[in-house]
């Protein structure tokens, strides 16, 4: 199963089902479960059949795409980066 960035252009992407012949764009797949790297991403007709898996941006990633990044997740960005100057402070 093949692993997309997230940055990487997957909602324009075709996808197949090998189960039910469906075909459409990353944007059409449904979410399936989520891990700490990745989400799977699933065929809209046949639950639980995973198509490809999306890999959860780094801060890096997010950095080197921030105008593709929405508000909200340049927001969790910022937090996530607070926090972790934190831990390195003890603050």
């Amino acid at each position: 199963m093949a692993a997309y960035d997230y940055y990487s252009g997957w909602e324009q992407e075709t996808f197949a089902c090998d189960k039910c012949g469906w075909r459409g764009l990353g944007a059409e797949c449904v979410q399936g479960e989520m891990f700490r790297d990745f989400v799977e991403r699933q065929c809209p007709r046949c639950p639980d059949e995973n198509l490809f898996l999306l890999m959860f941006p780094t801060l890096d990633e997010s950095h080197a795409n921030w105008d593709k990044v929405s508000p909200g997740d340049k927001a969790f960005v910022r937090a996530r980066e607070s926090f972790l100057q934190n831990l390195k402070c003890g603050c």
